[in-house]
């Protein structure tokens, strides 16, 4: 997974905020979408973003995996981030 090229971000108010220049899509991030979209500064496969997110939160792995999942379901719906040979 990799940031999509059109997606313009900044953080504001503690609140990472993306805008889709394509589609014209802004979708605000909470802090775990943040440290996604931070990690995916350089690609990564699913698997490489939990690994780092087990380090940052105390979750279980089961419940980190579908909730980072999730994440990037959402992300890649909205053409916010696209998908990388890695």
């Amino acid at each position: 997974m990799q940031r999509s090229k059109q997606v313009m971000w900044n953080v504001v108010d503690n609140e990472t905020v993306l805008l889709n220049t394509e589609t014209g899509f802004y979708y605000g991030m909470n802090k775990t979408a943040s440290v996604i979209w931070e990690l995916l500064e350089t690609p990564k496969t699913i698997e490489e973003i939990v690994q780092e997110m087990n380090k940052r939160f105390s979750v279980g792995p089961a419940v980190l995996a579908g909730d980072v999942e999730r994440i990037i379901k959402t992300l890649t719906s909205k053409r916010l981030i696209e998908h990388s040979q890695v």
